[in-house]
């Protein structure tokens, strides 16, 4: 033996062993990335909600059937922003 690896000996891999190795790491990173997404989303779908100015309550009051813009419309800039 010469001592270099990659030359196909007892100690190498087979290509489909090689393939295998791969296709195994990156299923894994992909259910790692999957996982850390749920996570994230999780945390900020329970996560607290926007602050309310006084007393501890927020009370918003919509007519039937408004739309979007007019319920965007009142939200003061400054909340986009924070």
């Amino acid at each position: 033996m010469s001592g270099k690896r990659g030359q196909g000996g007892s100690r190498g891999l087979t290509p489909a062993r090689r393939w295998a190795v791969s296709l195994g790491a990156a299923a894994a990173t992909l259910v790692a990335i999957a996982l850390l997404t749920g996570l994230w989303a999780a945390w900020v779908y329970k996560g607290p909600g926007p602050a309310a100015k006084a007393d501890g309550f927020t009370t918003v009051i919509l007519r039937h059937g408004s739309s979007l813009t007019e319920i965007a419309c009142p939200i003061p800039r400054w909340y986009h922003e924070t």
